[in-house]
């Protein structure tokens, strides 16, 4: 390869290598949105999530590089979430859920 291609082909910015920030249990813990707390947990790149008289939904990681999950709501339907700043879920249906202080 001429000098250089790499650079081209390889951005430093894209880095192939998954990064902490990327890592699915940082959706793990406890989460505030509408009033309500929900619970979400991780095991083996799978999300659970608990929310007060409402069926267990689940998640899967969507995209290796961005904090992105699917969940599946059995009461309502799917919705995609965005991690941000590691303290909030931007949701698809518009709700965003903060990260819970114990």
């Amino acid at each position: 390869m001429p000098v250089g291609i790499e650079d081209h082909l390889f951005p430093a910015k894209f880095n192939l290598a998954l990064d902490k920030e990327n890592d699915m249990s940082n959706f793990a813990g406890n989460w505030t949105g509408g009033g309500v707390v929900a619970t979400v947990s991780e095991n083996r790149n799978l999300l659970t999530i608990k929310l007060p008289n409402r069926p267990v939904a689940t998640g899967f990681e969507v995209d290796l590089y961005v904090p992105t999950i699917n969940a599946v709501f059995p009461d309502d339907a799917a919705f995609t979430g965005l991690l941000v700043g590691g303290n909030k879920i931007l949701w698809s249906n518009g709700t965003t859920w903060t990260r819970h202080s114990a």
